[in-house]
């Protein structure tokens, strides 16, 4: 009796009982730093990338005439839309063209906005191409009209061009109030041009 079997379990010995506990709490305890710090790398990455990818939004979607009181030579517009909005640069792209069996050729190109409670359509907020600015290029590529409307900022200090910051934040902010304005009679404020939302968030950058 004074020699103990070494195939006999001593239940006052908890030797391997107490090694896989510790390995286990130590396992656990680096997979929960390991979490708590990509957690942490996450929220810096979200937070520093946060205001350049507020202030760059793209917005995509289809005008047309049938959205509004029908014009003359409006019946069958339809456009396809994509516009980019860039705080950072102080500048606003755009790009529209025209659909199969669109004869219609844009003249103008305006946002419109914000739309006044119990109201469908919005004053002009201002043009992105057409009457009263520069005119709409239509000859550089057949059926589409792009181009830019931005400023040149130094200090806070607008040098050249218009400030379209105010547009982009006021959109961002509301954008079911605002919408694109296409008309192809070259008077802004008759009715039936072709309409598009600007609430169709494509993308960010």
């Amino acid at each position: 009796m004074g020699n103990e079997n070494s195939a006999t379990l001593n239940p006052n010995k908890r030797c391997c009982n107490t090694l896989d506990a510790e390995l286990y709490h130590g396992v656990m305890i680096a997979v929960a730093f390991l979490f708590i710090l990509l957690t942490l790398v996450t929220v810096i990455i979200n937070t520093a990338m946060a205001p350049t990818r507020d202030s760059l939004f793209r917005v995509a979607g289809m005008a047309s005439a049938a959205q509004v009181v029908g014009g003359a030579g409006e019946a069958g517009a339809l456009y396809s839309y994509q516009i980019t909005f860039d705080w950072n640069s102080a500048a606003i792209y755009y790009l529209v063209q025209k659909m199969e069996n669109t004869t219609t050729t844009p003249t103008g190109i305006y946002i419109a906005g914000p739309i006044l409670p119990f109201a469908n359509t919005a004053p002009l907020m201002g043009a992105l191409c057409g009457f009263p600015t520069t005119a709409c290029d239509v000859l550089s590529v057949p059926g589409v009209v792009m181009g830019s409307i931005e400023a040149t900022i130094y200090n806070g200090v607008v040098l050249t061009g218009v400030d379209v910051r105010p547009v982009i934040e006021a959109i961002r902010s509301s954008p079911e109030l605002y919408y694109l304005y296409i008309t192809t009679n070259g008077v802004p404020t008759l009715p039936g041009a072709a309409p598009g939302p600007l609430y169709q968030f494509s993308g960010f950058a």
